[in-house]
């Protein structure tokens, strides 16, 4: 995000009500913040209340309908859609990849997108035979995994500390 705010409008300060151009090249389209809260997706939980606002309902409300119309009205300009709600949290492709959901040693039925490297290469989550590695193995490729042992799941997960170093998988 603090790539591209580079290109999107800011307030000039406290006054949002004045905002300031971002400077772009002829290359560069202005990239516009559209947030959402919980509240836009729960107002109505389906027709005759037969089941509340999923994540596929969210992806293709955005995909099918207001992606289509931001580029209607802002043909120039690149939306952004950020969300803050509960269910969208949850909101995972089926190979995501998800630390609790991964084996600490190679093996399991789950299978993983490849993840990218931070010089832009790309990182194979599964051996030739299509067993995924684990995420032990994972880091050690990284150079991230430690010297001292690390616990798959934490016996105490649900408090777990994000800045805690002994668990990977939580």
């Amino acid at each position: 995000m603090a790539q591209l705010e580079q290109w999107m409008l800011k307030p000039l300060d406290d006054n949002i009500m004045i905002l300031i151009e971002p400077i772009l090249n002829e290359s560069n389209r202005r990239y516009i913040l559209i947030t959402h809260d919980e509240s836009v997706f729960y107002a109505n939980d389906g027709v005759n209340h037969n089941g509340w606002w999923k994540t596929e309902d969210l992806i293709k409300q955005i995909t099918e309908k207001a992606i289509l119309i931001f580029e209607k009205l802002h043909t120039s300009n690149i939306s952004v859609f950020t969300f803050n709600n509960a269910t969208s949290h949850a909101a995972y492709a089926k190979d995501a990849l998800i630390a609790s959901k991964m084996n600490l040693n190679p093996g399991g039925k789950r299978k993983f997108r490849n993840g990218i490297m931070p010089d832009r290469s790309i990182q194979l989550m599964h051996f030739s035979d299509g067993r995924p590695k684990g995420i032990r193995l994972i880091l050690k490729e990284c150079k991230l995994w430690p010297e001292k042992s690390v616990n798959c799941i934490c016996s105490d997960y649900k408090k777990h500390s994000p800045i805690a170093n002994d668990c990977y998988a939580v």
